[in-house]
């Protein structure tokens, strides 16, 4: 999971890049998530900002008791 504070809301997304299946983390420089394996970058909100991957998913959620709870 990759969580991303909006301001007004949290933004929860599946944390593998689309086109190879890395895991991408936080770039606090730049405010991107970033793939290691090929360079795609993608927008706090899951857009992509680089290729080749597709946007990340969001992932459905609610707040509960202090954490965050995936909706299945």
């Amino acid at each position: 999971m990759a969580i991303y504070n909006a301001g007004d809301q949290l933004v929860v997304l599946r944390n593998v890049c689309t086109h190879m299946g890395c895991q991408t983390g936080w770039n606090d420089a730049s405010k991107t998530w970033d793939c290691p394996c090929h360079g795609s970058r993608y927008h706090p909100d899951g857009g992509v900002l680089l290729g080749p991957a597709a946007a990340l998913p969001r992932l459905e959620h609610r707040l509960q008791n202090g954490g965050i709870a995936l909706v299945t």
